[in-house]
């Protein structure tokens, strides 16, 4: 959303919070998660080779739930 907002101050409260969220200290906090679902993804592609598309939409959805869930 933040790129559809208009420079003023709803603007710079959510860049406030996503700065806050993703800054180069909180992404480490990601990085079980994320190795968690690359295990999942990579059996996942040992068992579908030819699904590559939607096993790679389906690790960056479940990453992006789980970080939204936080």
């Amino acid at each position: 959303m933040l790129s559809f907002l208009r420079y003023g101050d709803r603007f710079r409260k959510q860049r406030r919070m996503m700065q806050k969220a993703f800054n180069s200290q909180a992404v480490v906090s990601f990085r079980e998660l994320q190795t968690k679902n690359i295990k999942s993804f990579l059996l996942g592609l040992l068992d579908q080779p030819g699904n590559v598309k939607n096993l790679t939409n389906r690790y960056a959805f479940v990453v992006i739930l789980s970080i939204m869930k936080r």
